[in-house]
């Protein structure tokens, strides 16, 4: 969610799409019928534009005709370049990449706003930057291909925000100037979207908020306790979840022969290892970062170190900035 804070403290509601990597070409979506699964219709690059023309394209200054891609102004100084980084034709793919004919079209749109000195804050599904040593550990195709093509054209004409998603984690970083947040996915802890506001001397806040289902579920007349205590039931989800994944790694790795754990220290292992993932997820290691120091589990982590994917995991999250990834300050 975008607010403009100017003259009159305008709010602009437009909802705007761009495509992520499993919305278009993607031959594995599914419908549920109960338990049972069946195959969904799958859509092309033009049906996603017919569904949702009316969410960003119908509104938009230019279109790229190379991709979903167009530009959308949230005022007269402030423009959206909503970047379609999606990989489907002739097949889908999980990564990303700029088609050459997207950065033809983009030039000449970030030179005029370079030249009238609009803000331009581009948006993209996968991520500009290697935001995180987890997107190694766990994520494929992460980060847009040739990112340094895109990141040298964002610098040069002064683009100071990218925003993306695709990690599902909350996380920022800068680099050449221009600094990439990556809003955490609705579908986990704490189940947030990210709120950017633009001020008149050109200064840029950004904080994340989750989503107030407690609030929706009174107004709605639900009783449902989980609805009505929803973030502690997110988290809480999260962590079971996780603690499971923990626990089936270490007993594997001890039938493996690889480990020798108790299974005190399998369950003391798998809480911390749930814990940390709870708090990086969401952007807020900052919060348990002295904790974490000093905890016995993490010992054990150290002790007995192993090559999986999940020990690779929880290594990055450890190396990673323990700061508070769901606030920002940008200056003029």
């Amino acid at each position: 969610r975008l607010r403009s804070r100017g003259l009159g403290d305008v709010y602009k509601r437009q909802v705007l799409v761009i495509p992520g990597n499993h919305d278009i070409n993607n031959h594995d979506a599914s419908v549920y019928y109960g338990v049972r699964k069946e195959p969904a219709p799958y859509i092309d690059g033009p049906e996603f534009h017919d569904i949702y023309h009316e969410y960003g394209y119908d509104q938009a200054l230019s279109r790229d005709d190379s991709s979903l891609s167009y530009v959308y102004a949230l005022d007269d100084r402030n423009w959206l370049l909503m970047l379609d980084s999606c990989q489907y034709d002739p097949a889908n793919l999980t990564g990303g990449m700029i088609q050459s004919g997207t950065y033809r079209w983009m030039e000449p749109i970030l030179y005029e706003a370079w030249e009238n000195d609009t803000e331009v804050i581009t948006v993209t599904h996968h991520n500009l930057l290697e935001q995180s040593g987890v997107s190694d550990a766990f994520y494929d195709d992460c980060t847009i291909e040739h990112n340094e093509e895109l990141l040298q054209m964002l610098s040069d004409n002064e683009v100071r925000l990218h925003l993306s998603g695709h990690l599902h984690l909350q996380h920022y970083m800068e680099e050449d100037g221009v600094t990439e947040v990556v809003t955490g996915s609705l579908v986990m802890a704490p189940c947030g979207y990210g709120v950017v506001e633009l001020y008149e001397d050109g200064s840029i806040t950004y904080h994340t908020q989750p989503v107030n289902v407690e609030k929706w579920a009174r107004e709605n007349s639900y009783k449902n306790r989980d609805l009505a205590d929803f973030f502690d039931y997110s988290e809480d989800f999260l962590r079971e979840i996780s603690y499971s994944h923990a626990v089936r790694d270490l007993e594997k790795q001890n039938r493996q022969g690889v480990l020798n754990l108790s299974e005190d220290e399998i369950q003391e292992m798998a809480r911390f290892y749930a814990k940390l993932c709870v708090y990086y997820y969401g952007g807020r290691m900052y919060e348990i970062r002295d904790e974490v120091e000093h905890d016995p589990a993490r010992e054990l982590w150290d002790r007995y170190q192993y090559a999986s994917d999940l020990s690779d995991f929880l290594q990055r999250i450890l190396e990673d900035d323990a700061k508070d990834f769901g606030r920002l300050y940008l200056e003029e």
